[in-house]
């Protein structure tokens, strides 16, 4: 099973934390959320994300509007996804 780390997120606005996150990018893949919580269901992909020294997992939970990931709960508040940066270019998601 390959580990694969989240670097950043694409959001219609990055500002608003109600807006759902419409990709998620790494250095070796994108994909949507249910591509990526598909992955995770299927075990062929981890993806985490980077929280200091740590790793912050995700894993897949299934919604009424379909598949979506989390991270896993940690010591900290915050939501490691929601924090992660803009993605600076968009890709056609698998």
């Amino acid at each position: 099973m390959a580990e694969r780390e989240v670097t950043c997120i694409i959001k219609p606005d990055p500002h608003s934390r109600e807006d759902r996150i419409e990709e998620l990018q790494g250095p070796d893949f994108w994909g949507n959320p249910a591509w990526v919580a598909n992955r995770i269901k299927i075990n062929v992909d981890r993806f985490f994300v980077r929280n200091g020294p740590w790793k912050s997992y995700l894993r897949w939970q299934a919604g009424f509007n379909g598949d979506f990931v989390e991270t896993f709960g940690n010591s900290t508040r915050t939501d490691n996804l929601l924090e992660l940066p803009q993605c600076q270019n968009r890709f056609i998601a698998p």
